[in-house]
């Protein structure tokens, strides 16, 4: 009996190891090497743009703004950069992606919006840059806190000033998320750049690409998140709150995205077809649509604006 409860406790032991491994592994911020915007990723798609990406880095990076704060719901402080260029003007709120930064993620996208005429905040996602906390839950919770950057906005300058929701990779998923409840009155439209259609879908697909049994290792690494960082996973699925959503939606998506692959947005686009446009680009890998096609991804995005009723200034 002895060395059976001996037994038993080492695999216990062995049990939540293994949990807390996967919980590091796949949750947990790693914040030195994350929080470098100049740390660019690598591979064949995004050596060939790594100076164009350099380049947009640096001049966001140089870009005056100011630093703002707020308490999201569950007393994490989260960190924010404003820029502020046109009174009155829309405000896009630009959600990067997973173990990323607003600076790199958002480097192009936000000067595009800039440029368009639109006033700009770039968050640190919770458990990246200098926002609080320590684990990344894949919009279980950052949908909640885009919501509370939505509020912060209209608290100060009031509901008249339309609000956008971007996203890209991660954040993608999490503007289509915020979606499906209670939006801001003033939301007039989403721009979803190469979303996953759910955590469970995109995790599942990594396991499978390197060859690990899904079906054991999702539930362990679901049970994982939700055992240390309280992380409910059922809470991320794109697909299904968007069917709720009455906001339009633009969709854009790489058709060589390796990381996320190109079906997962399609099968977003099917479930809410009426609000939901979708424009794919040839030979363009994960978050590199714009750098693959500028001209056709700015005429997409200007033609979106056009349609819920704002007028992009195209500026140099």
């Amino acid at each position: 009996m002895f060395w059976l409860i001996i037994i038993f406790c080492i695999l216990v032991v062995l049990f939540f190891g293994t949990l807390f491994g996967l919980y590091r592994f796949v949750f947990h911020s790693p914040r030195k090497g994350q929080n470098n915007p100049h740390a660019l990723l690598k591979g064949e798609q995004y050596d060939r743009h790594a100076a164009e990406m350099e380049s947009l880095v640096c001049r966001i990076e140089a870009e005056p703004f100011e630093a703002v704060s707020i308490t999201a719901y569950d007393g994490t402080k989260l960190y924010g950069r404003l820029y502020l260029r046109r009174e009155n003007a829309p405000i896009a709120i630009c959600m990067h992606g997973y173990r990323g930064t607003a600076y790199r993620d958002f480097s192009g996208g936000a000067l595009l919006a800039l440029r368009n005429g639109q006033n700009v905040l770039l968050p640190d996602e919770r458990a990246h840059g200098k926002s609080a906390g320590h684990t990344i839950t894949f919009g279980d919770r950052e949908q909640r806190d885009l919501l509370s950057w939505a509020e912060y906005l209209n608290s100060r300058y009031g509901e008249q000033i339309p609000l956008y929701f971007y996203g890209i990779s991660m954040g993608a998923s999490t503007v289509l998320l915020s979606s499906g409840g209670k939006t801001p009155k003033n939301l007039r439209g989403i721009v979803a750049d190469c979303p996953y259609d759910s955590a469970k879908s995109i995790i599942c697909d990594i396991l499978s690409r390197l060859s690990l049994p899904r079906k054991l290792l999702y539930p362990m690494i679901s049970l994982s998140g939700k055992l240390f960082g309280g992380v409910n996973l059922k809470n991320t699925d794109a697909a299904q709150a968007v069917k709720r959503s009455e906001v339009p939606i633009l969709i854009l998506h790489g058709d060589d995205d390796r990381f996320v692959p190109a079906f997962m947005s399609s099968a977003i686009e099917k479930a809410n077809p009426e609000i939901i446009s979708r424009i794919t680009f040839p030979g363009a890998g994960h978050g590199m649509s714009y750098l693959e096609d500028p001209k056709r991804y700015e005429k997409a995005i200007a033609e979106f604006l056009i349609s819920t009723g704002f007028y992009p200034e195209r500026e140099n």
